[in-house]
């Protein structure tokens, strides 16, 4: 992260502190081709399978752990 922070500095950008959330939100945590995502490719199979983005939130809304989205897929 220390290198992130010294590249965003670099280019203008001062931020005290960096963490995995900061990463999340502007889309470039676990992006690489070494990273693993199960969650992500998972939530947009359950919205590909959801008629509507109102049924999406409905269904994951009630999400508290990762095997909650394995128990939405088998449905």
């Amino acid at each position: 992260m220390a290198a992130q922070r010294d590249y965003l500095e670099a280019n203008g950008y001062y931020i005290r502190k960096l963490n995995q959330a900061y990463f999340a939100f502007y889309g470039s945590y676990a992006d690489s081709p070494t990273s693993i995502d199960p969650i992500g490719t998972k939530l947009k199979e359950i919205r590909n399978r959801s008629a509507s983005i109102k049924e999406f939130l409905s269904s994951v809304s009630r999400i508290t752990k990762a095997q909650d989205l394995d128990k939405i897929l088998s449905k």
